[in-house]
C-alpha cells in the first residue's frame, strides 16, 4: 500500500490529497478481492412493496461489488488507468418503480429489476483559481474561463426496470438482463391488479447476492477445521467443550520425580542422589461427539521425600479415559562413599498409556538425568533432573552441601541432593507438575 509523504515547507500539490485518496481506494479494492474474488456481487437491495400498498415497489438500499478499471478518466490531475481493481458501489437511498398491471383481461407482465455497479462524477462547481497576474482578484474557473469542475467521483449502483411483454397468465417471459447488468427482482403484476404485494415479487435466477453480511461469510470460511479455542489445565480441573468445536488435540504432560535425598557423610567420604525422572508425555486427536465433560487431574510433582531418603515420585497427570501419563520415578541415595561410584536412577522410565483416541500423534516416555559420579571424595557431584520433552532437568549439585534443584520447567524431574566431607544429610529438589493442553477445531 502507497502512502503519500508530505514535508513542513513544502510548497502543497493537488497530487498529495488525490494520491492519497486514490492510495487508500487501491487499498480497500484488494481486500474486497481477497475476500470476495473478482465476481459480480450484490448485497442489500431487497425488493419491497411500498406502504401503503400500490402499483410500486422499492429497491431499498445497498452495494455493489464489481471489478473495474481504477480510473477509466482522469481522476482531476491524475491520468486514467486500467488497472483492474474491485470497486464497492454505495447506494444510500432507496429506489422506487411503478409496475402497472397489463391492460388486456387475463394477461400478466413480468418486470425485471436489474443492477449494475455505476461511477460517475458529479457536484459540478466553478472553482476561484490563483490568478498569477493579480493575486489578489481570484481567476473564476481555470484560467478564468468560468467553466465548472466536477468535484467528487461517485461508486454507486445503478438500478433500472424492465417491462418484459405481457402474455396469457403463465406465459409470460421475464426480459433478459441488459449487457453489463445483472438481473435481481421480478415483479409479476396480473391484469386487475391494485396493488403489490410481497407475493408478487420474488428474486431472479441466478441473482449474484451474498447469502449474509459479509462478516459471516468470512467467520464461514472454512467452516471446519477452525481452531476455536484452546484451554490450559495447569491444574486438576473439568474440560468443558467450548460450542461448535467437533475435534480436540489434546497433550498431556506428567509431573516429575523428586530427586534423591543424600546422607550425613564423615570426614574422608561423599554423599548424593541421582535425578528423579521426568514424566511421560502423549498428544492425541479426540473426538468430542457426545462430550459433555472431562475430568482432568494434573499429577503434582514429587516432593515429599526427606533427607536421607529416595525421592517420592510424581503425580498421574490425565484426560479422563483418553491419556494417562504417570509420574516419574524419584532419584535413589548413593553412599557415604570414597569413590569411584557411576550410578544413575535406577527406576524403570515411566510411559504413557492411551485408549478411545482418533490418532496417536505423540507418545514419548519420561526421561532420566545424567548419572551421579563420583571420581573421589574432592571429585563428584550428583545426578540431575530428568528432562520433559522439550525442557531441561533440575541443575545437579557439586562442590558444596546442599539440597537438590527443583525442575525448571513442567513435569521435569528434580536433581539429587549432595553432601559434601563431613556434611549433614540433605533432601533431594522437587519435581514440577504436570499439565493439560487442549486445542479446539471446528
Amino acid at each position: 500500500m502507497r502512502r503519500v509523504q508530505v514535508f513542513a515547507g513544502a510548497l502543497p500539490l493537488e497530487t498529495d490529497i488525490l494520491n492519497t485518496n486514490k492510495g487508500s481506494f487501491i487499498a480497500i479494492g484488494h481486500v474486497l478481492q481477497d475476500m470476495l474474488g473478482t465476481g459480480t456481487l450484490f448485497s442489500g437491495l431487497g425488493c419491497v412493496p411500498t406502504g401503503p400498498a400500490g402499483m410500486t415497489v422499492n429497491v431499498n438500499p445497498g452495494r455493489a461489488y464489481s471489478l473495474q478499471a481504477t480510473d477509466t478518466g482522469a481522476y482531476s490531475s491524475l491520468s486514467a488507468d486500467a488497472t483492474p481493481l474491485v470497486k464497492q458501489g454505495i447506494l444510500l437511498s432507496a429506489v422506487n418503480f411503478a409496475c402497472p398491471a397489463p391492460t388486456t383481461a387475463g394477461f400478466s407482465i413480468n418486470y425485471l429489476i436489474e443492477g449494475a455497479f455505476q461511477e460517475v462524477d458529479g457536484g459540478p462547481v466553478t472553482l476561484p483559481y490563483y490568478n498569477a497576474a493579480n493575486p489578489a482578484v481570484a481567476f473564476s474557473g481555470p484560467n478564468g474561463t468560468g467553466t465548472s469542475n466536477n468535484t467528487y467521483r461517485d461508486n454507486t449502483v445503478q438500478l433500472q426496470l424492465k417491462p418484459g411483454a405481457a402474455a396469457t397468465t403463465g406465459s409470460q417471459v421475464t426480459p433478459t438482463p441488459d449487457a453489463g447488468f445483472n438481473g435481481l427482482w421480478v415483479v409479476t403484476v396480473p391484469f386487475g391488479a391494485t396493488t403489490i404485494t410481497s407475493a408478487n415479487i420474488s428474486q431472479y435466477t441466478g441473482a449474484p447476492f451474498l447469502s449474509n453480511n459479509l462478516l459471516s461469510q468470512i467467520q464461514a470460511v472454512p467452516t471446519t477445521g477452525r481452531l476455536l479455542n484452546t484451554q490450559v489445565f495447569p491444574s486438576t480441573g473439568t474440560y468443558t467443550p467450548t460450542p461448535g468445536a467437533t475435534f480436540a488435540i489434546v497433550d498431556v504432560q506428567g509431573s516429575g520425580g523428586q530427586g534423591g535425598g543424600s546422607n550425613a557423610a564423615t570426614s574422608t567420604t561423599v554423599s548424593f542422589g541421582t535425578g528423579g525422572h521426568s514424566g511421560p508425555r502423549a498428544v492425541v486427536k479426540i473426538s468430542l461427539a457426545g462430550i459433555t465433560t472431562v475430568p482432568v487431574t494434573v499429577g503434582v510433582g514429587g516432593s515429599t521425600g526427606a533427607a536421607a531418603a529416595a525421592g517420592q515420585a510424581g503425580g498421574t497427570t490425565s484426560f479422563g479415559t483418553y491419556v494417562s501419563c504417570p509420574g516419574g520415578p524419584g532419584g535413589n541415595v548413593l553412599g557415604p562413599t570414597a569413590g569411584p561410584l557411576f550410578s544413575g536412577n535406577t527406576s524403570a522410565l515411566p510411559s504413557a498409556s492411551v485408549s478411545g483416541v482418533l490418532q496417536t500423534i505423540l507418545a514419548q516416555s519420561g526421561n532420566a538425568g545424567p548419572p551421579s559420579v563420583c571420581i573421589s571424595a574432592g571429585a563428584a557431584g550428583s545426578g540431575a533432573g530428568g528432562i520433559s520433552p522439550g525442557y531441561g532437568g533440575g541443575v545437579t549439585i557439586s562442590g558444596g552441601t546442599g539440597p537438590g534443584n527443583p525442575g525448571q520447567q513442567f513435569g521435569q524431574g528434580g536433581s539429587g541432593a549432595f553432601t559434601a566431607t563431613s556434611g549433614a544429610a540433605q533432601i533431594g529438589g522437587a519435581g514440577l507438575h504436570g499439565y493439560v493442553i487442549v486445542w479446539e477445531f471446528a
